[in-house]
């Protein structure tokens, strides 16, 4: 099964041992994610550090463990930016442009 996975998905991961881990880690799907996913993960590095109860060289070996045991595949925007403004149009929501793609 191949998936689309968000920022929200996975700092639920990081947050949290639970289902959503274990689909990530499961080799039992292909994951996608755009680039923006290791933008947004930068962006909140201390909101997940205060979540986590990691300091910042602890998170960044944790979530560098994470995507490595994950089968999250990471989507250059040059990929889809034939599709941006069209994405654009139809979301009902600006910040999920780059999951509709």
């Amino acid at each position: 099964m191949e998936l689309v996975v968000d920022a929200n998905i996975v700092f639920a991961a990081f947050i949290k041992d639970s289902k959503t881990r274990e689909i990530l880690i499961s080799n039992k799907y292909v994951l996608y994610a755009p680039e923006f996913l290791q933008f947004e993960i930068n962006n909140h590095v201390d909101y997940l550090q205060d979540k986590i109860g990691l300091t910042n060289s602890e998170l960044k070996k944790y979530v560098s463990r994470l995507f490595f045991e994950s089968n999250i595949n990471i989507i250059s925007k040059n990929y889809f930016s034939n599709f941006l403004q069209k994405a654009e149009i139809i979301s009902p929501d600006p910040k999920i442009v780059h999951i509709l793609l």
